[in-house]
C-alpha cells in the first residue's frame, strides 16, 4: 500500500484577525509553503477565498503540521494549527480560528 498524501485545496476567509485585511502565509511541517513569495492578503476588500494545491506526503505512523499565520510589524500571529494523521481520510475542512479570526483550510487525505 503506498503512502497517504494530504492535499491542501482552498482557503476561505469569514473573518480576519486584524480590523481589515490579514496578510496571511502557511507553513507546512515548518516550512512557508504558500503563498510561494511573499505574503497573500484576504478579508475586506481583498479576496475572500482562494484555491491552492499543495502536497505532502504523510510520513508512515507520523503527522503533517498546517499552520496558518498573519504577518504583523512585530511578532507574526499564528491563528491555528492542523494536524493531519495517516488515519485521516477523504475530503477534509478544518477551522482556524484564533485571535477572533475564522479562515477554513479544505483539504484531502488519500
Amino acid at each position: 500500500m503506498g503512502r497517504k498524501v494530504v492535499t491542501l485545496r482552498h482557503l476561505q476567509c469569514f473573518a480576519t484577525e486584524d480590523t481589515s485585511t490579514d496578510e496571511l502565509y502557511l507553513t507546512v511541517d515548518g516550512v512557508r509553503s504558500w503563498p510561494q513569495s511573499g505574503i497573500f492578503s484576504m478579508g475586506g476588500i481583498a479576496p475572500r477565498e482562494v484555491p491552492m494545491h499543495i502536497e505532502k506526503v504523510i510520513p508512515r505512523n507520523g503527522v503533517v503540521t498546517v499552520k496558518l499565520f498573519d504577518e504583523d510589524t512585530d511578532a507574526d500571529d499564528e491563528l491555528g494549527e492542523l494536524v493531519v494523521r495517516e488515519s485521516d481520510v477523504g475530503d477534509l475542512a478544518f477551522d482556524f480560528t484564533r485571535d477572533e479570526a475564522h479562515y477554513r483550510l479544505s483539504y484531502n487525505v488519500e
